[in-house]
């Protein structure tokens, strides 16, 4: 062949003639052309020196893909930097033309996909180019290329909320992706708003919370910018656990403590809505009476907390258990006929009961005991008990009955307490033997001062003052209110007295006198025109004045009345003695009320409402303006003082009726136990 020639320059050759001097020339070229490689020659990839007929593989390197790429570096990048997280193109160019492929010798540090390179991790990343060759070209010899990368940059996304709200106490979920896919962190940058633990986001106030998300970076990432998210924090709902009592029961009179505790933390307040079972303050509950008390606990809100639903609980409240105090008599012994006031106050402070349990020597009539016979009269109080309170145990004690209060003789009776001698009859009857035979006469006021009597021969009888009438006065009597077997045949009404009514009052009659009802028992003025029945007396006077000499002073805040002998509280209930006058302001009562007041005064505990013979002994019938009552021993005594007795009013006309002396003029009336009337506390058993 031609190209054989060409190689191996026959000797020959240039024996030919000139005419093909121009072709040996071309000839020539085209073998030089060869052996630079151009058309494969020189490789080897001609034919053997054996004459064959076949050409051999050309070889080939790979070399820089621009001019500008200085030796050593083959492989260029663009960009020339790499980071973690980013790319960059490898490029170089093999001498044959053909394609090249890439790849990462370091592959932790970096991977490559076609000729895109990508940061894996910070450090050297080697890159390798290779041409395997084809029918025309051997395998290129490897060339490599370092690189190296950098610390990635990374961001983060929106943060989000699962739930998309949060309240106060409340919680929702926060979650943001960084580009790197290291782990966020969270953060509040409102730690009064909201708190957050992870990526639990906690309410704590109503208001604006705002979460910071953060990727602090690694060794191969770059901190990532703060992101915030705003989320608003509303109000929190809040619930109140169940309510407990200490102790867990309860009684009417007795205490137990409530507690409960909002999820809020926020105080809880407590309330009755059983008013009339029990009450509530502060959070203590108080029993009233026997039966299923309700509390309820509120918890309000505030500026973080909506109201709470109201809890209630029930307890319930069982009777309670109640003591009656000692019985006491305001008289140390009574006589047959006479009388005593018994008094005795259950802890409960309901109405106690009396009752005899020696009928033949005493009976009782509401409180007030009679003697029957001589001897020992036992008393017995009760208190039966109610919805509220159970029965108490049952007190007893025992009085004295001596003899009888009057020592009658024939047409005559001497009161052994006052000494005071009385007709049995009235004036206009006639005493037969054992009855006052006829009818009373009715006189007038100045004909009945004039009256004398034959009636045991005695000539001092005389017209009985006011004081004196009311002592004959029967109080557990109506109807006649006078004991019938000492003065028989008494008619029921008005008596006159010997005492003028003193008033400076210019509306009321000059001319009044005092008179005593012996239908009930009443005192009142009369005038003196008119008429009205007579009973005579003798003996010394009782003084219807209440002087300043006739009081002891005590020094401690009693007197001792030295014409009874009774001790009496210088003030009013419940004021207290101090620096010589009544300290505090004054008070009312019902009767009802009235009656369970208890005193423990002056080293003395047997305080009690005075009888209403005792409070009449107060009275100042010389007096001639309210208060009728010696103010300079009672300083307190407002201007018109009512006061309550403890005695009832006999008469079933006039149910839950009492006693009471109006201290404006002196009269003695009964009123409804309802009305609020004052209290003046006695001491010490005395009569008239």
């Amino acid at each position: 062949m031609i190209q054989n020639e060409c190689c191996q320059h026959p000797a020959g050759l240039f024996k030919v003639s000139h005419k093909l001097e121009s072709i040996m020339k071309l000839i020539l070229l085209i073998g030089l052309i060869f052996a630079l490689g151009i058309f494969g020659c020189g490789g080897g990839g001609g034919e053997s020196s054996g004459g064959s007929g076949s050409t051999s593989k050309a070889d080939q390197t790979i070399v820089a893909s621009t001019e500008e790429s200085a030796p050593p570096i083959v492989i260029s990048f663009t960009p020339a930097t790499l980071a973690v997280g980013g790319t960059t193109t490898a490029s170089a160019i093999a001498t044959s033309k053909l394609p090249l492929s890439f790849s990462s010798t370091t592959p932790t540090i970096c991977t490559m996909v076609g000729n895109t390179v990508t940061g894996v991790a910070t450090g050297t990343c080697t890159v390798a180019a290779n041409q395997a060759g084809d029918a025309n070209y051997n395998a290129a010899t490897q060339v490599t290329q370092n690189i190296t990368v950098g610390k990635g940059s990374q961001t983060i996304g929106t943060i989000s909320f699962t739930p998309a709200t949060l309240a106060v106490s409340g919680t929702t979920t926060a979650s943001a992706i960084a580009t790197s896919k290291l782990a966020v962190s969270f953060s509040s940058t409102t730690a009064t708003i909201c708190t957050v633990s992870g990526n639990t986001v906690t309410g704590v106030a109503a208001g604006t919370c705002t979460v910071a998300a953060n990727q602090a970076g690694d060794a191969n990432y770059n901190a990532a910018t703060q992101v915030t998210q705003n989320i608003t924090a509303g109000k929190g709902s809040q619930t109140i656990g169940t309510i407990n009592f200490t102790p867990a029961t309860l009684a009417v009179g007795g205490t137990t403590t409530a507690s409960a505790i909002a999820t809020s933390k926020l105080a809880v307040s407590f309330s009755s809505t059983t008013a009339t079972i029990c009450t509530v303050s502060g959070n203590t509950v108080t029993g009233v009476k026997a039966g299923t008390c309700t509390v309820a606990a509120n918890q309000a809100g505030n500026l973080n907390y909506n109201a709470a639903t109201q809890v209630p609980q029930n307890l319930t409240v069982k009777q309670s258990s109640q003591t009656i105090g000692p019985i006491r008599f305001n008289h140390a012994t009574i006589t047959i006929g006479g009388s005593a006031l018994a008094t005795a106050i259950a802890t409960s402070g309901l109405p106690v009961s009396f009752s005899s349990t020696t009928p033949t020597i005493c009976t009782m009539v509401g409180s007030t005991v009679i003697g029957v016979a001589a001897g020992t009269c036992n008393i017995a109080a009760d208190q039966a008990g109610d919805a509220t309170f159970n029965t108490a145990p049952q007190m007893t004690q025992s009085i004295l009955v001596a003899g009888s209060r009057y020592d009658i003789n024939d047409c005559a009776v001497t009161d052994t307490t006052t000494n005071l001698m009385w007709m049995r009859c009235s004036m206009g009857q006639t005493w037969t033997v054992s009855a006052c035979s006829g009818s009373a006469e009715n006189y007038t006021w100045t004909a009945a001062k004039l009256l004398s009597s034959p009636c045991g021969g005695y000539p001092d009888w005389r017209l009985p003052n006011v004081r004196e009438l009311q002592t004959i006065v029967g109080r557990t009597l109506y109807n006649t209110a006078i004991d019938p077997t000492v003065f028989p045949n008494t008619p029921a009404s008005y008596f006159w007295s010997d005492t003028t009514f003193f008033s400076a009052d210019p509306t009321l009659p000059s001319s009044s006198v005092w008179s005593v009802d012996f239908s009930y028992g009443y005192s009142s003025i009369y005038g003196q025109n008119g008429f009205l029945p007579v009973r005579l007396v003798r003996g010394t006077l009782l003084s219807t004045s209440r002087l300043d000499s006739d009081y002891v002073d005590n020094g401690d805040g009693t007197i001792t009345h030295t014409p009874t002998g009774l001790m009496w509280k210088r003030c009013l209930q419940p004021q207290t003695w101090d620096n010589n006058t009544c300290q505090g302001p004054t008070e009312t009562y019902s009767w009802d009320d009235a009656q369970t007041l208890t005193s423990n005064f002056a080293n003395h505990d047997d305080w009690h409402l005075p009888s209403e013979e005792e409070l009449l002994s107060l009275v100042d019938y010389t007096k001639a303006s309210s208060p009728t009552i010696n103010i300079t021993i009672f300083p307190s005594m407002p201007f018109q003082p009512y006061l309550w007795s403890a005695s009832a009013f006999a008469s079933p006309n006039y149910l839950n009726s009492a006693w009471y002396v109006n201290f404006v003029q002196g009269n003695a009336y009964n009123y409804s136990g309802s009305n609020q009337l004052y209290i003046l506390f006695v001491r010490a058993a005395q009569s008239f």
